[in-house]
Formats: structure tokens, sequence, C-alpha cells
């Protein structure tokens, strides 16, 4: 990944992504004039039944549910009389609205049904190799269906974005008094939250088990911050599965192996955890034969405090970072042309390479010498989006990466102690990124050709 920050680049041990970032004047929210919902009954797993008390002030307003993950509202709803009975997996959400038609924020509780399969007893007497040592994930469809996914075509080209699908997601970490070993049959878990899911990836998307994209919902499905399993907290999260299959990922770590590299050298990377996943898509209880294997559950490539910390580019492209991507393009807008941006297609580019004469158009697949040079590559926008950048942050952008080609295709410039090399790359990182790829390679070939591991 590399990233410019204030006019520097700096690589990261992720795919390769560019970096300098937005601002853009939001209206404020209204703010909810009563008080939220009190459920009393938190969220939780269970086996047979659940009966939820709700209550709010003031006392006459009237609380409005939905159990399958919907929002609620006056129209939308059931009218809370005495109790919920909950007998499925359910996404509890209700709103309390009073005589003069104020409302509250909405209140969200997941309850999730098990099957036999996880009394206590039972699954402590499994074999130990099938007790899992590892978290626990569960995501529930609430009986929706499977996850949405775009498909993939080979340039990327005639893809459209498809909307999240709401769910159930609960995590449940290792317990030291019960062997260090998970057990999905406790009744709290480490994090339950409402969720927007989809598949993710593009080729990587037609695997028998797929990669995810996932985004920690409120009550009206605004972005929230989430910690699971003690990770940074932050609001998109990403579900990696390492494929063992030919050609693939057959020691399931070549991503982490590297990620965890980086983070040993002082580099930033995604942090990660694994996790055994459990995913549930057809509205029955939850069972073992739910488990879907080893998954990673890792931090998405993106702007923030705790992740890559710099500040939004600004209106007028003039401060702050970016960031790109390196890929096919990006999946038609799924809300529909044009975008929030007023665009009518994907946004990406190319720079003018070797011969400094740009020869792609933009928004076309590159021709020439023009870069990238890899099939099917562009430079896609990533932060600010390409369905929400600005023309004139576009400017910016392109004529940023432009200004530093001329130096990187100038031997005499590139090694000026002031206008080169050194005005434009962190070396420092340059240089890591390097030393990376040295043990990424080794250790790709040794695991594919069944060959000891000697990187250093």
């Amino acid at each position: 990944m590399l990233v410019v920050v204030h006019g520097w680049i700096r690589w990261t041990m992720v795919r390769i992504v560019l970096a300098t970032s937005v601002t853009f004047a939001q209206e404020a929210e209204p703010e909810a004039t009563v008080p939220g919902v009190i459920i009393e009954t938190s969220s939780q797993v269970f086996d047979k039944s659940r009966t939820v008390i709700l209550s709010s002030e003031p006392a006459d307003a009237k609380i409005y549910y939905t159990t399958d993950g919907s929002m609620p509202s006056k129209d939308h709803g059931t009218l809370y009389e005495f109790r919920v009975s909950i007998k499925e997996s359910s996404q509890l959400m209700s709103m309390a609205i009073t005589p003069e038609g104020e409302t509250s924020d909405i209140a969200v509780a997941n309850y999730l049904k098990v099957a036999d399969d996880f009394d206590q007893d039972r699954w402590n007497n499994l074999e130990e190799e099938h007790r899992p040592s590892l978290p626990i994930m569960v995501i529930d469809t609430m009986g929706n269906g499977a996850m949405p996914g775009k498909g993939w075509s080979q340039t990327g080209a005639g893809i459209t974005q498809v909307p999240r699908k709401p769910a159930i997601w609960m995590l449940f970490e290792c317990d030291p008094e019960n062997e260090n070993r998970a057990s999905i049959s406790s009744d709290l878990p480490q994090l339950a939250t409402r969720i927007g899911i989809r598949q993710r990836g593009s080729f990587s998307s037609t695997w028998k088990e797929k990669p995810y994209s996932i985004e920690a919902w409120d009550g009206e499905d605004d972005d929230k911050d989430v910690s699971p399993l003690g990770l940074p907290e932050h609001s998109d999260w990403l579900l990696y599965y390492p494929d063992p299959g030919q050609q693939k990922d057959r020691t399931l770590i070549y991503n982490s192996f590297m990620w965890a590299l980086s983070a040993k050298a002082g580099r930033w990377a995604p942090r990660f955890r694994w996790v055994e996943a459990y995913i549930n898509e057809d509205g029955d209880r939850l069972r073992v034969s739910d488990r879907r294997g080893l998954y990673t559950l890792v931090e998405k490539v993106s702007r923030g405090k705790e992740r890559l910390d710099f500040k939004k580019l600004s209106d007028d492209g003039r401060t702050g970072g970016w960031q790109l991507s390196i890929n096919r393009m990006d999946a038609a807008y799924h809300g529909g042309w044009p975008a929030k941006n007023g665009v009518s297609q994907p946004q990406y580019f190319h720079t003018a390479g070797t011969n400094r004469t740009l020869e792609t158009p933009p928004n076309t697949p590159g021709r020439g010498d023009d870069f990238p040079q890899l099939r099917r590559a562009n430079f896609n926008f990533e932060s600010p989006s390409g369905y929400k950048i600005k023309p004139i942050q576009r400017i910016a952008i392109e004529s940023w990466l432009y200004k530093f080609e001329d130096v990187l295709y100038d031997d005499e410039r590139w090694l000026d102690p002031k206008e080169g090399y050194q005005k434009h790359i962190d070396s420092a990182d340059f240089v890591d990124f390097f030393i990376f790829k040295q043990p990424r390679s080794e250790f790709r070939r040794a695991a594919s050709e069944h060959l000891p591991l000697a990187i250093f």
C-alpha cells in the first residue's frame, strides 16, 4: 500500500494503494428529542425462546418495534403492548413516539437462537480436536437469505455494487476458565451488533467460502464504531477467507504473515484475529453444520485515528491526504447514476509513464506506456472515493502524481537533495517495502513447492 500524506509517499504492507485525504461539509443530524427505548434483555444466545420487556420515558410515548432488522415506525412495525416474545434469531429494533409525534433514536438488541448442538455439556464433551481453540464468530441474516455479491469480470466493467444486507454479528472470545476455548453457548457474547454485510473481492467472490465486507451500524444504519475481540474501534471490517486451494493460500497465512512481519518491524499493517466462522443464511436456528471454517477478521485499510492517521483532503485539494488503490475499476455506484458527486461512470485514471506523455483519457483503460502497466489495473480513488471526490480534488491528486513522475523519470532531478526523491518519498518506508517483498516471495515459493522455509 502506498500512502501520500502532506506530499510524502509511504508504503504499508497491504496491497498497493496511494494516499494523500477530504473534508466535506455535512449537515448536522437532527437530534432525537425523546429518550431512547430501554430494552431490558440484552443481546444474547438462547435455545428455546426469550421474553423481552421494553420501556420508555415519557410514559405516554408509544413504542413500535420490528424483529426482522427493518426500521420501525408508526406505519411499519408492531405497537408494543406488554412484552415481546422472541422465538427465532431476531434483531429487535424499537422506537418511541410521543403523542406530539416526536421520535426517539432506534434501540437495537440481537438474539441468536442455537440448536441443541451447542448445549454446553455436549460442547464440552466434543473431542478435543473438534472444539475451537480460536474465538468464534457468528453471522446470521435472520432468514433473509445469502449475503449479496456484485459478481466480477476480468476488467471490472459491467459490474454494479450491491447494497449491504442487515445481519446479526456476534463474537465469542476464548475463556481462560474453559481451557482457553471459546463456547458459542455463552449467554453474553464479547460483541453483538447490527451490521450491513456483502461479499467483497473480484475473482475471490467465486470461491466456495466468500470474503465479506462489514459495516457496523446503529439503529439508523449509520456507521458505529465497535471493537471486535479487542481490536481498535472502527466501523469498517473485512472477513478474509484464506482459501487453501491450488494457487491460492495453501498455508492459510500468506497475508497475515506479512501483516505480522510489518507490525513487528514497527510499520503500520492491518491488525487481525483468526476466528472460527459460523454463517447462517437459511433462517433456521444456528447449527454446528453452519461452520464455515477459518476466517481472518481484519481491519479495512482506511483513514482513521487507529488506522491510516491522516487528515482529510480539503475541499480545494490544497491540504490533507488522500488514498488510492491499484486494482480493477470500481463497481458502478449501487444507488444508480448519477452518484453523490454527480458522476455517471466509475472514476479512475493512469499516469503518463516513462515517455511523459499521457495517452489515456480519464476513466478509460490504459494505453501506451501509461502507468499502471498491469493488465486491467487502474488508479482508483479510495479516500475520497470516486463517488464523492470533487473535480478540483481529482485535479490536485493527478497533478501531484504528474510532478512526482517528472522527478522519478529524470535521473538528475531524482538525486537532487532538495527537489529529488527525498522531497516525495519517506526513504525508510520505501526501503522496507522492498525488503519485505523478498521474504514474501520466498515464503510463497516455499509453500507452493513444499520447501523448507529459510528467508533470513
